[in-house]
């Protein structure tokens, strides 16, 4: 049985929380009284919204054939039309396209990777004696957005001329997920979105090897120019906007901790010297593990989806059932669980080694499952695999290649507070960031 929130309690209650303290907490405390399914049903608005925080309800609506992504939140987002978003959010297309981030093209594209980022670090930053001063999000960035972007879509596309409007769209994102009038506050935000757009139009594949831009040009056959470029564009964010945040925290956590910090490097140095180049990425299970303890700490999205007909959905092993009406939305939120004492003991603590199998601290292979940062079912992210190996070689990079001290004692700072309007869209960004000098070695 779903316990169902009042709007008046919405309005007293939640809505102020939501406010002062963020959307994840507005969430949590309606977990806390009403239990872990919920439902809201707004005055004036027909279908109602569901939210489903459990493992096992997430798991069963994932597989459901009949749960669908909402054409109208990504068209809205990306601005592309909506019969290109029913082509591609389809879950064959999504698993078809996933192919092209495993396997032997998965390896191809984190070497490109590599060679870019230290054509980034070469071409960017300054060698030398020499000090700068910067922030450590805004360095993340700098390492992140035009590797990434060049080895996604090769030289064709001038990567640095979009750096300044990538950076633009990634700040107010969020908004475009909102009602309209959030939208308009931000005329900037929709400019960058279609300048983005329009210089990722027309790509062109100088590298016979690139698979993914040859399925991108494949698809652009059967598109129209804006709206290849709108994808071109919403598949980039994809590849970066969680990236950049998770690289800040996973560094961030390292530096809180010199110990964890020396067992890093001396696994990276072992690695060096041991592994070939090919398996070096697979041989570091500990930045693995510390990974993953990040992203459960701090990967807070609301998967969205919606129901496409009416029906009915049993949740087997946890005894409910699901009455859904057609166009009900349905939340997801894994990371209510990630927080749970029941799977994860002192689960706000950073435990490094948690997700490292054989380990004192070793997560049970329950609270494993049930960790889903990003996503799970046939809708998970089709592109995690190469996600994780850039965040992987970029910490990588930052341990082994530069020298940065933080004006405040790394062991006494305190965490920055999350940006409170990003709660919700994936891993958010500090809202203030952390500063630092630093020195290419």
């Amino acid at each position: 049985m779903f316990a169902q929130i009042d709007t008046l309690i919405l309005l007293l209650f939640y809505i102020p929380i939501f406010f002062v303290q963020g959307l994840v907490p507005a969430i949590l405390a309606a977990r806390k009284h009403y239990g872990p399914t919920f439902y809201l049903k707004i005055w004036g608005i027909k279908r109602r919204i569901f939210f489903i925080t459990d493992p096992e309800g997430r798991k069963t609506i994932s597989k459901s054939a009949f749960i669908r992504i909402p054409d109208g939140l990504v068209a809205q987002v990306f601005g592309v039309s909506d019969k290109t978003v029913e082509m591609f959010v389809n879950p064959e297309n999504i698993h078809d396209f996933g192919t092209i981030f495993e396997g032997i093209e998965l390896k191809k594209m984190t070497s490109r990777h590599t060679v870019n980022l230290q054509k980034t670090i070469r071409e960017c930053l300054d060698y030398g004696e020499k000090w700068s001063e910067s922030g450590l999000y805004d360095l993340c960035s700098t390492l992140v957005y035009e590797s990434i972007t060049t080895t996604l879509f090769g030289s064709s596309v001038d990567a640095r001329s979009i750096v300044k409007d990538l950076k633009s769209f990634d700040t107010d994102v969020h908004l475009l997920a909102y009602p309209a009038p959030y939208r308009w506050c931000k005329p900037n935000l929709i400019r960058s979105r279609n300048k983005i757009a329009e210089r990722l139009s027309s790509v062109k594949n100088d590298d016979s090897e690139n698979v993914f831009v040859s399925k991108l040009n494949e698809l652009a056959s059967l598109l129209s120019k804006e709206d290849v470029g709108s994808i071109n564009m919403a598949v980039l964010w994809a590849a970066y906007g969680n990236v950049i945040p998770a690289i800040f925290w996973t560094y961030f956590y390292l530096r809180r901790y010199p110990n964890i910090y020396e067992i890093i490097l001396r696994e990276i140095e072992s690695a060096s010297s041991e592994a070939k180049e090919d398996d070096l990425i697979y041989s570091m299970p500990h930045l693995d593990g510390v990974m993953e303890e990040t992203m459960r700490l701090t990967a807070n999205a609301l998967i969205v989806r919606e129901c496409m007909q009416d029906m009915k959905l049993m949740i087997v092993n946890a005894g409910y059932e699901v009455s859904l009406a057609e166009n009900d939305i349905l939340i997801l939120f894994p990371f209510a669980s990630q927080i749970d004492e029941e799977y994860f003991p002192r689960p706000h603590e950073f435990v490094h080694d948690r997700f490292v199998i054989g380990s004192p601290n070793q997560a049970s292979a329950a609270a494993r499952r049930i960790h889903a940062p990003f996503g799970e079912g046939k809708f998970v992210c089709p592109g995690r695999l190469l996600g994780k190996n850039v965040i992987k070689w970029t910490i990588v990079a930052m341990i082994k290649q530069f020298d940065i001290d933080f004006f405040d004692d790394c062991e006494t700072i305190k965490k920055p507070t999350m940006l409170k309007s990003r709660q919700g869209f994936g891993i958010p960004p500090p809202q203030k960031d952390i500063r630092i000098r630093y020195r290419v070695k």
